[in-house]
């Protein structure tokens, strides 16, 4: 996976924020 960690959970979060 070429995908960091925190992106990941950066991108979740700010789905579950809006």
């Amino acid at each position: 996976v070429n995908i960091s960690f925190g992106g990941f959970v950066t991108c979740v979060f700010s789905i579950f924020t809006v």
